[in-house]
């Protein structure tokens, strides 16, 4: 049977930069799936997006991919990449997911420099199903991963699943040392928690050149969690 696996995209971006993962995950016999954002399609008319993205705050972002989850058949692995990686989080800590891979994650607090500047925009190689610069950024959703609102982790719940904290040391969003930080509270909890730093990575680390090593490390850390 294919082990079911959740991928999580970054503000700005949309499920199509996954694509070089999936492709990895499901060679090695992986169900991969990969929604997008509540009120995010794929390809969203600007217009729209302007609206629809206006109220969006975290919990009704990790509401929305809580009863995706709870809809599946079977507890999947969860892959976030940003804010996705802090999304992943908040859903170990819920119960969620078997285990969790977080990709350069924000922080849960004091995220401001989400509010002066955006993640790249990152697709697949070939891709053109990224957000367009003009379109309107959840500024609600941002401003709450600044003042930590909705974002309340239990950092000693040893109920949660494995979890694996992946830094980039050349991102400018999300710095080596706020991953490690983050891999320090969570080592409160007596659940797994494993840390893996690439030095020449940057924000792009899931398509970027070198991609493939980061995807197999996550691979190969879901098959043996430790």
């Amino acid at each position: 049977m294919k082990r079911p696996v959740v991928f999580i995209h970054d503000v700005g971006q949309t499920p199509a930069c996954w694509k070089p993962f999936i492709s990895r995950y499901g060679a090695c016999d992986y169900l991969c799936q990969a929604p997008a954002w509540p009120w995010l399609p794929t390809m969203p008319d600007t217009a729209a997006s302007n609206t629809l993205w206006s109220g969006l705050s975290i919990k009704s972002v990790v509401d929305h991919y809580a009863d995706w989850i709870d809809s599946m058949s079977f507890p999947p692995l969860l892959v976030g990449h940003g804010f996705g990686g802090l999304f992943v989080q908040l859903l170990l800590d819920r119960g969620l997911g078997t285990a969790g891979i977080a990709l350069c994650p924000v922080p849960r607090r004091g995220h401001w420099a989400s509010l002066i500047s955006l993640p790249p925009p990152a697709s697949a190689p070939g891709s053109t199903h990224v957000l367009p610069r003009s379109v309107a950024m959840p500024r609600r959703l941002l401003l709450e991963a600044a003042l930590g609102i909705g974002t309340a982790i239990d950092y000693a719940n040893d109920d949660r699943g494995p979890l694996l904290l992946i830094s980039a040391g050349k991102s400018r969003r999300v710095s080596s040392a706020n991953v490690a930080a983050c891999y320090r509270r969570h080592r409160r909890s007596m659940a797994i928690t494993t840390l893996h730093a690439f030095p020449h990575h940057s924000d792009e680390l899931i398509v970027e050149s070198g991609w493939e090593a980061v995807a197999d490390a996550t691979l190969d850390w879901a098959q043996n969690p430790e």
